[in-house]
């Protein structure tokens, strides 16, 4: 399945270039957020310090600051006054026009994220990955099969096949009206390698979804974590066992 998407509206990032360190281009990585996220300045600066330039692009209209009497930990950001269409529960804008609902725009921010990050001189172009959480791993499996200029791809928890999870999601997802959204459509078309990370213990996505995700991709790796709870924070989320320089 083809994606015709080709702009999306403006939203907040955080971008990053480390020093180099030589005449070498650096290697890159595209960042994505889970479920009320935004950019977050921590996750880029880890990846920076592995050797990394970050780009960490918001999908849900905010910026990394917390709202007033929002928890510390918040999932609860201010808003900022040029975001396009926000999330809404589990793809229940699917009736709307396809440009106008956020999937469509969250793909796209995140693909001119990458066409950023390319665009810098002091990036390889050959090196550039991504990774994303939870929802953000739902959109790294679904880009990672409609965008070949990735050199990989690391979805975390998200992945495809939602309608089949024993989870909660495997009744929200159920709508025959939302698999176009879907990472399972795409996922066959990739010709990247993908590291697919989940848990035993991880409360949305269960372990047969992802297993049947990896099955699904040619060059593929399977990553499954004991005790490896839901978390949202890039701070604690652990993504960085992989982070290796290419």
């Amino acid at each position: 399945m083809d994606l015709p998407i080709t702009e999306s509206l403006p939203g907040f990032l955080l971008i990053l270039v480390p020093e180099a360190c030589s005449d070498e281009k650096l290697p890159g990585v595209v960042l994505v957020h889970g479920g009320g996220g935004t950019a977050y300045s921590e996750w880029v600066k880890i990846w920076n310090e592995r050797g990394y330039a970050a780009i960490a692009v918001d999908l849900e209209g905010h910026v990394p600051v917390p709202k007033a009497g929002g928890p510390s930990e918040g999932r609860h950001w201010e808003s900022h006054a040029w975001s396009g269409p926000v999330r809404v529960g589990f793809f229940d804008d699917i009736t709307e026009p396809l440009e106008n609902q956020w999937m469509y725009h969250a793909v796209s921010s995140v693909m001119l994220a990458h066409s950023l990050l390319r665009s810098i001189e002091e990036v390889d172009n050959e090196k550039i990955g991504i990774t994303g959480i939870s929802w953000g791993g739902i959109i790294t499996s679904l880009v990672s099969g409609v965008e070949n200029r990735f050199a990989f791809a690391v979805p975390v928890y998200g992945c495809g096949y939602l309608y089949e999870s024993k989870s909660v999601f495997g009744t929200y997802f159920a709508n025959e009206n939302k698999k176009i959204w879907d990472p399972s459509n795409f996922i066959h078309q990739a010709k990247i390698p993908l590291l697919w990370v989940n848990s035993d213990h991880d409360g949305h996505f269960s372990v047969d979804i992802t297993s049947k995700s990896y099955k699904m991709t040619k060059q593929n790796f399977l990553l499954l974590s004991q005790w490896l709870h839901h978390i949202m924070r890039a701070s604690k989320a652990r993504l960085t066992f992989f982070s290796a320089p290419l």
